[in-house]
């Protein structure tokens, strides 16, 4: 019996991938957004430290 190939469906052809970092920028904009600036809570809403938001935001410029 000859092996089945996978089908275009699910080897995802068709579909856009969003990168890693772009869904993080966007996570913290988002955040950012909703707390209003505050740091300290986004970093709280994101699950991440208070330096890790900093350093995030440093690396992507803002």
């Amino acid at each position: 019996m000859p092996k089945s190939k996978k089908s275009s469906a699910a080897s995802g052809a068709g579909r856009k991938v969003i990168p890693l970092a772009v869904m993080e920028k966007q996570a913290i904009q988002n955040a950012l957004k909703i707390t209003k600036d505050d740091k300290l809570k986004a970093a709280r809403m994101l699950g991440i430290g208070k330096t890790t938001l900093y350093r995030k935001l440093k690396e992507y410029g803002w």
